[in-house]
């Protein structure tokens, strides 16, 4: 190791092997090399042509200075050398031959009181390194020094094991031998057993997991349990992802236990219709325990899921229902129904249902349950749709996200039925009133479609149809040639409340000039109420004036009845300056004679038609001794559904007179 240079740097590391397609050294392998050799002279980073030729005619020039000093001193610094490596290596030798004959002495001595022929087998077998015989000068000192059998050696105690314990220990270790193969056996058949039972109860779960399979759910693995399988039961347009997974374990007797979480108490939506001192409550499903079918369970817990979702959406909203009537009462949101009527909306356990009691708004409720349960599916489908669709440009802020409509299309159409329920009894009442008068009215109520949405599915179509954009329209033919159009429209927003749209029919309908209809949407049923009830006063004015030129004056005669307003003269009614008024003047008295029909709201939901005269003219006719009486000439005549009644008697009539005798035409 001399001739090494002092300060060179040798790598421990063997050389990188080549590829073996193009032959060629790891780069990365070689570079790291080159770094541990050359770490003091700059790494791979200073590795040049140039440096490496200039160091390596620096060491050229240091080896020759090297080898010319020592050229001089080189054979007399070898002889050296070779000879005290001779000299130590024979005195180690010396050392060795001595240990070597000091521990056969000691053996030979030792044994030489039992067995002397050691010590001539010793003494023959002493030879030198060169095979020759070593001299007896070495025995001889010994034997003058330490005689023979003076050295020996004993046993301190002798061996316990007997020949008849050796058999008792082979007896002992086949016993045990025997012993341990009974157990072997009895855990061979005990693994069997357990094995066979195993076996009954993997089979029994795999069966339901391929039944599960099978059924059309969807099988994963638990994200935090990769060796757990898992059914996916939830929605995925839904809010609570993290509720829609459920562990398939194994229960002990080989049916599936379904983990959902620590929340997985079944529960369900119940809708309840408060009303007189009783209640009508929807149908709750049907509560399935752990041995029920897994089928079923998997279906309660989906639908537990929903239910809860459905309750957020419900409570979210009806926050921003508040000024509708919608309110909160402990852990219940109660709603504006019908008339006497509260609906009831609560999220209850499946085990604290309780029983149905039959009621006929029953299936009112059941029909609500199930309509919000459609509306929460159809809130998933537009969710689905715009996840899918080409995305908005991004804004620096992030749009609201809107509470779902669930509540609103309930009020919505609540609202609309009331209107249209409205508009029934008016126009029912009006059409008694009008044929007790002697007008054959007629009307008709037609549902109008709303518009067909383009791009929806027809499932879509038919829900959004029930729940924005209602339209009724309602027919009124009052008299031949006069009529009115009434359409009728509830939208959810801005307001779920009732529009209404009032037109002529036909447009050159004479009411055009008497009493127009508003040209703005009304959105206050009064005045739609007064509107049409004013429309039919006017349109039985026009009716005696258009009815007067068909037929000819009836003679005084004809009207003998003291009810029956006297024909004084055969002038012809005539419009008044009021479109619900007509009158025509006496001849030579300078009266007029003035006739205002009225339609008025009575009492118990009926329409009261009024026809009211009076005489106006000089107070002259009307003095005392004259013989005239103007109350006899005043008075009026009623028309209801169910009969007439004359005002100035306060009797009764048993016969009901027409329009017409009533003007006396």
């Amino acid at each position: 190791m001399s001739s090494i240079p002092v300060g060179f740097t040798i790598s421990l590391r063997s050389w990188p092997a080549a590829d073996k397609v193009n032959n060629n050294l790891a780069l990365d392998s070689v570079v790291a090399r080159i770094n541990a050799e050359r770490a003091n002279r700059g790494g791979f980073r200073e590795l040049t042509k140039e440096r490496l030729q200039l160091e390596i005619e620096e060491e050229a020039a240091e080896e020759d200075d090297e080898s010319e000093e020592e050229g001089e001193d080189a054979p007399v610094d070898r002889a050296k050398e070779i000879q005290a490596t001779k000299v130590t290596l024979i005195q180690n030798i010396d050392m060795i031959l001595d240990s070597a004959r000091s521990a056969q002495s000691f053996a030979t001595l030792a044994l030489s009181k039992d067995m002397p022929q050691v010590v001539d087998s010793a003494r023959s077998s002493n030879t030198l390194l060169g095979g020759e015989r070593e001299p007896n000068h070495f025995w001889e000192h010994i034997q003058k020094t330490v005689p023979m059998k003076t050295l020996g050696m004993d046993k301190m105690q002798g061996s316990l094991v007997t020949y008849a314990r050796k058999e008792e220990n082979k007896s002992v270790a086949r016993g045990w031998k025997i012993q341990n193969l009974s157990k072997t056996v009895d855990s061979i058949l005990a693994a069997a057993t357990r094995l066979e039972t195993e076996m009954e109860l993997e089979t029994k779960y795999w069966d339901q997991v391929l039944s599960i399979d099978d059924g059309g759910w969807a099988m994963c693995h638990m994200q935090y349990e990769k060796h757990t399988l898992g059914v996916r039961f939830g929605f995925m347009e839904g809010a609570q992802r993290n509720l829609s997974m459920a562990a398939l374990r194994r229960g002990p007797d080989g049916d599936i236990l379904l983990d959902a979480g620590l929340d997985s108490e079944p529960k369900a939506i119940r809708v309840r219709i408060q009303g007189h001192h009783s209640f009508a409550s929807s149908s709750v499903p049907k509560l399935y325990e752990d041995g029920s079918p897994v089928q079923f369970r998997i279906q309660q817990a989906r639908n537990t899921v929903f239910a809860t979702e459905l309750w957020q959406e419900i409570t979210r909203e009806a926050r921003n229902l508040l000024d509708f009537g919608v309110a909160f009462e402990g852990d219940t949101v109660v709603c504006p129904f019908t008339p006497g009527k509260t609906l009831i909306l609560e999220l209850i356990p499946l085990k604290d249902s309780g029983f149905v009691l039959p009621h006929p708004d029953n299936k009112m409720a059941d029909g609500i349950s199930v309509g919000l349960q459609l509306l929460l599916s159809l809130a998933h489908r537009q969710n689905h749709h715009r996840r899918t669709r080409q995305p908005v440009p991004l804004r620096a802020s992030k749009p609201d996200t809107q509470p779902y409509s669930l509540i609103r299309p309930l009020l919505t159409r609540l609202n609309h039925q009331k209107s249209v329920e409205s508009m029934h009894k008016l126009i029912t009442s009006t059409i008694t009133t009008l044929k007790s008068t002697g007008i054959e009215a007629s009307y008709s109520q037609l549902a109008r479609a709303a518009p067909v949405h383009p791009n929806a599915a027809p499932t879509e179509r038919v829900i959004l149809s029930l729940m924005d954009r209602l339209e009724m329209q309602t027919k009124l033919q009052i008299i031949p040639g006069i009529g009115l159009d009434i359409i009728s429209r509830t939208d959810m927003f801005p307001i779920a409340s009732t529009i209404h749209k009032i037109t002529l029919s036909p447009p050159d309908s004479p009411l055009r000039d008497l009493c127009p209809p508003p040209e703005f949407d009304i959105d206050n049923w009064d005045h739609v109420e007064d509107y049409i009830l004013f429309a039919n006063s006017c349109s039985l004015a026009t009716y005696i004036l258009n009815l007067q030129k068909l037929s000819p004056f009836p003679s005084q005669s004809s009207h003998s009845q003291p009810s029956v307003p006297p024909s004084f003269s055969e002038e012809e009614w005539q419009p008044s300056v009021n479109p619900n008024a007509i009158l025509k003047h006496v001849k030579d008295t300078g009266v007029e004679k003035h006739l205002t029909l009225e339609f008025e709201k009575a009492p118990a939901e009926e329409v009261l038609c009024r026809a009211r005269w009076e005489m106006v003219g000089d107070e002259d006719i009307f003095e005392p001794g004259s013989g005239n009486k103007r109350g006899s000439e005043n008075g009026s005549y009623e028309w209801r559904s169910v009969g007439a009644n004359m005002d100035d008697s306060d009797e009764v009539q048993v016969v009901v007179r027409s329009l017409a005798e009533v003007a006396g035409i």
